[in-house]
């Protein structure tokens, strides 16, 4: 909730912006390439890291702890030893950063 907030406030804004009578073109654009710049800054480690913490901060005695999803079985079809697992991730913030990572 807090990242949506976060996105589509700076979107919002965006849009506000473009939609002012008597808004000329470079003004939009100047508007995209700071929504851009702010998208592209929060891309990072670094952004992630704090961002991740201040939510299990924030989140604490509100809710429980986040945890790992269950491990899961490599299909047959793809799997070449007999039951073998994939990559198991050991902690709840690098499965989290993966997930980031993918959705790019």
């Amino acid at each position: 909730m807090k990242l949506a907030r976060l996105l589509f406030s700076k979107a919002e804004q965006l849009a506000t912006a473009v939609q002012k009578v008597g808004v000329s073109a470079e003004d939009v654009m100047t508007a995209v390439n700071a929504i851009v710049q702010f998208y592209s800054s929060c891309r990072n480690d670094r952004e992630f890291n704090a961002f991740f913490s201040s939510v299990i901060e924030e989140s604490k005695g509100k809710t429980e702890k986040p945890c790992l999803p269950r491990q899961k079985r490599v299909p047959r079809r793809i799997d070449s030893d007999t039951g073998s697992i994939g990559y198991q991730h050991t902690d709840v913030e690098s499965f989290y950063n993966t997930m980031r990572h993918w959705t790019r």
